[in-house]
């Protein structure tokens, strides 16, 4: 009875707390965000090879290296230009970049949080989904720090307003429309993969806004729009050619493995999943929707879809491809606690899922459940004497060899350079080689497999200015600095 009594007077504290319709509520959440992040942050297992990506992307754009042309990756235009803002101002200390991570896991809490109060999808205010929304950001340590899944899924969560103003008022303003497009455009230009989640858009809007052809014109002019500046963009730089082979062609394929065990993610993802169930269970039992309710929760749940559709397309999986899961299933867990009549069971369910989170998350990064859950995803040491140089990579990158060394030349996806250097003898392979050593030369290439030397006979001026030392080619220039192998 005593620990029944201490429990309702403690849950009436927290629910209390978090029903208030003030946003100063937020600053708990950043508090409790925070104390959940502070043990990932300490038990730092190492480089991620995502971060190591970024920090090479972020160098070459900052340095003037135009992407897909000049610079030969698959990666979005946005997440690679915001790569080398970060890079600009933090450049490789990592810090930094996760302290940007942090800050917005936190807004889109907040973010999601303000929409679903706005659009009354409960039938009380309560920044309840906010903190729930922080609580799952937590379940593994590579969610709070900056990647591209985080910064589009903000814009998903922008065009999910803009959806509910459609959905709620089946508004005359067509700008509505136009305007979710035009931010699932966006997203897709930092995750390219999300364009799923335009699909999600349309068919929602059909079923449940009565969308007609104008809008559904808009809906896909806003989409498109900004692929249509890029274009333009790579248009007038007369480079055309290399976005559509780098970009829009390398990026519409079906996606890889995971980078993660799959018993480390049953762990991670578990207790979310379990929380999942339970609330579908309660919500066809205990549940009593309003029509617009019941539009918003199906809504929710064709996001879950797409969300699970964009999964399997995702070139990378790693824990963040699970990201755009977060506000769906936030959304279902919220209902669930909100419905529970017995405020503190419904406070007791709370704390259990914000341990059962923190204590995963922990268990899987320490190596408790699998022994290199994350070997696959972190930086790999490779023993090596060239340090503090720029170095060209012609085979698939070693990111070992780039941590204490700077990215030179154009070629750093090796599937999307192997043609060029197959080829050097056509023109405008040769005129691409030779602006690359021009531009931004190396002072080291490693080249295990000989294709350096098959512009000996195109290029001789730039054959002859390196000489060979096992797998690498060192600028003569510069022997007997970094001639250490």
């Amino acid at each position: 009875m005593f620990f029944e009594f201490i429990c309702r007077q403690t849950s009436n504290v927290l629910l209390r707390f978090f029903r208030i319709n003030d946003p100063y509520r937020l600053l708990a959440v950043l508090a409790v965000l925070a104390l959940l992040a502070l043990p990932l942050w300490l038990s730092n297992p190492g480089l991620l090879l995502r971060d190591l990506y970024q920090f090479i992307t972020g160098e070459a754009v900052s340095e003037g290296r135009t992407l897909y042309s000049e610079w030969f990756v698959s990666t979005p235009p946005l997440a690679a230009w915001m790569a080398a803002l970060l890079e600009t101002c933090f450049g490789r200390h990592s810090l930094g970049w996760n302290a940007v991570g942090f800050l917005l896991l936190f807004l889109q809490a907040a973010v999601f949080g303000w929409i679903l109060i706005v659009h009354r999808a409960y039938n009380e205010n309560t920044y309840l989904p906010s903190l729930i929304f922080a609580v799952l950001g937590v379940s593994s340590f590579d969610l709070l720090r900056f990647s591209p899944e985080l910064l589009a899924s903000l814009l998903l969560l922008l065009a999910l307003h803009q959806l509910f103003n459609e959905i709620e008022f089946r508004e005359q303003r067509e700008d509505v429309v136009l305007r979710a497009g035009f931010l699932l455009g966006l997203a897709t230009l930092v995750v390219f993969s999300y364009w799923v989640f335009f699909l999600f858009a349309w068919i929602a809007l059909l079923l449940y806004a009565g969308l007609t052809f104008r809008k559904s014109v808009l809906l896909i002019t806003g989409f498109l729009l900004p692929h249509l500046v890029l274009v333009m963009g790579y248009f007038l730089m007369d480079q055309t050619r290399w976005l559509g082979v780098n970009f829009y062609a390398a990026n519409w394929v079906w996606g890889g493995k995971w980078d993660i065990d799959f018993r480390s993610l049953l762990v991670i993802g578990g207790i979310p999943f379990l929380y999942f169930l339970i609330s579908l269970f309660m919500l066809q039992r205990e549940a009593h929707f309003t029509r617009y309710q019941s539009q918003l929760l199906q809504v929710m749940f064709l996001w879950l879809v797409a969300a699970g559709v964009q999964a399997t397309l995702a070139e990378a999986r790693t824990p963040t491809t699970l990201i755009p899961f977060i506000p769906p299933v936030t959304y279902f867990i919220s209902h669930y606690l909100l419905l529970i009549r017995r405020k503190w069971i419904a406070n007791m369910m709370l704390v259990a899922m914000i341990l059962g989170v923190a204590v995963s998350a922990q268990a899987v990064l320490r190596g408790y459940v699998g022994k290199g859950s994350y070997q696959q995803m972190l930086v790999q040491e490779t023993p090596t004497r060239v340090k503090a140089k720029r170095v060209m990579m012609l085979t698939d990158p070693v990111p070992g060899l780039m941590t204490e060394n700077q990215q030179a030349g154009f070629f750093y996806d090796w599937e999307l350079s192997k043609p060029v250097w197959q080829e050097p003898e056509m023109l405008a392979h040769a005129l691409l080689i030779q602006r690359s050593f021009s531009k931004s030369p190396p002072e080291v290439i490693f080249d295990p497999h000989d294709n350096f030397k098959k512009i000996s006979v195109v290029l001789p001026n730039v054959y002859t200015a390196y000489y060979r030392d096992g797998e690498f080619w060192y600028q003569k220039q510069t022997a007997g600095i970094g001639n250490t192998r």
